[in-house]
């Protein structure tokens, strides 16, 4: 267990039903929903990904539809999309958190990101040219879920007591949140899209969801985080060159490893509609599968990780992730796409949370870095996804970005095994392979 969640215990008030009331298979189910619903920031922050999550899976679901038919583009032009989104989040995100870091604030990071989101996302309807449409899926780059783990993370070191292992079934369970919106999110987009037979009014939602959350973000005290340069201890400009490598390794290897999550994104899409040639409102049910599977999984990460490292959770990330691709590139039918999606969501579930609460304990006290690096990995995957996999799918087809996509994860896997040789060296950081 890293430094930044000890083995503590919430406070109590009399007749309280507490976590440790349930048995095992109880505390199992429920993981950290307990210890999040009788604290009340925690609660904020939850509902507040909630609605970020929901607002994101709308977007996610349907960008790549609402590209390739407003702008008549390949795929190749609408992986270049997502390459745009994925430079501007990239330098924008990890920046966004250092600067959170040292004025000590989330807040208004959270609120801003939010409603400039919302923003952006209420003018898609209204674009009618490509470079417009660049311009406006670059600032939807930035994303909101990091700052507000940072915030939670913030807020789990401040309570006065926990319950043993409570700090990081919190973080996977404030994760789950938003996987939670990831499911109601293209739900919601493939009723609007079957209703309405247009992407316009669910991008439209999109940025309506979006002030909402912004508005409860705004509720409740302020959590301060951060707290200036000398914060951290063992900071990073002390770390030898052989820890440097070692994170620089540990980040290519998470590019790769979540470059499953970001290749359905941006070509399952198109599977649907081209190859398997479905209606666009079957776009929605496949996203929902993947992340409901996420949901169910997802919170019992955080005891997983602390049990047997976040090492063995990533390898386990990675490999479901290969078989999810490689299944899916040899898909030929609807029901067979539907089923595959049961893997991306175990895939996501373990990589995700695994990577978050690695990152902040790599980094005591710098928890907005953490986040802002935290997406910085999912924004260079578009990257990665469209100078690679784009060039691929105009050539080969679709299927072949999927086929690709698995040997490239296969090659993360030696990436992560060298980075954690590297880093499990370290006496200033939490041991990769912890139990």
């Amino acid at each position: 267990m890293g430094s930044r969640f000890r083995a503590r215990r919430l406070p109590q008030r009399s007749g309280e039903v507490t976590f440790a009331s349930f048995n095992s298979l109880g505390r199992a189910f429920l993981a950290g929903y307990p210890d999040i619903w009788r604290d009340a920031p925690l609660r904020r922050d939850f509902l507040v990904l909630l609605g970020g999550g929901t607002a994101q899976g709308m977007a996610i679901a349907y960008t790549a539809v609402w590209a390739a038919e407003t702008f008549n583009l390949a795929p190749g032009g609408v992986a270049f999309m997502y390459v745009v989104s994925g430079c501007a989040g990239a330098l924008g995100n990890p920046l966004l958190g250092l600067l959170s870091d040292r004025i000590g604030w989330r807040r208004p990071f959270i609120v801003g990101q939010l409603l400039i989101a919302s923003l952006i996302y209420s003018l898609y309807p209204f674009a009618t040219r490509y470079e417009e449409g660049l311009a406006l899926v670059a600032f939807a780059g930035f994303g909101v879920m990091g700052m507000t783990l940072a915030s939670v993370g913030d807020r789990v070191r401040g309570l006065p007591g926990l319950a043993p292992g409570a700090g990081l079934r919190i973080l996977a369970t404030e994760r789950t949140a938003w996987a939670m919106g990831i499911i109601l999110g293209p739900a919601l987009g493939a009723v609007l899209v079957t209703i309405t037979d247009s992407v316009g009014p669910i991008f439209l939602t999109t940025a309506a969801i979006q002030v909402a959350a912004a508005a409860l973000a705004m509720t409740g005290p302020e959590v301060r985080g951060g707290g200036g340069p000398h914060s951290a201890s063992g900071a990073e400009s002390d770390w030898p060159a052989r820890r440097r490598v070692g994170l620089v390794l540990l980040v290519a290897s998470l590019i790769l490893l979540t470059l499953p999550a970001q290749t359905r994104n941006t070509y399952l899409p198109l599977f649907i509609t081209q190859v398997l040639n479905e209606p666009r409102g079957a776009v929605g049910p496949a996203f929902t599968i993947n992340a409901m599977m996420a949901v169910l999984v997802m919170p019992q990460m955080g005891g997983l990780a602390g049990r047997f490292g976040a090492g063995t959770v990533l390898y386990l990330g990675a490999i479901a992730g290969i078989i999810y691709t490689a299944l899916q590139s040899m898909s030929t039918s609807y029901a067979t796409t539907l089923g595959n999606q049961l893997l991306i969501g175990i895939s996501i579930s373990l990589w995700s949370t695994a990577s978050l609460i690695f990152l902040q304990q790599l980094l005591p006290g710098r928890a907005g870095i953490a986040g802002g690096l935290y997406l910085t990995i999912f924004q260079v995957t578009p990257i990665v996804a469209g100078l690679v996999l784009g060039p691929v799918a105009d050539r080969w087809g679709i299927p072949a970005a999927f086929s690709t996509t698995s040997m490239l994860v296969a090659a993360s896997m030696l990436l992560l095994a060298v980075a954690a040789r590297l880093l499990r060296s370290s006496a200033n950081t939490a041991r990769f392979h912890s139990r």
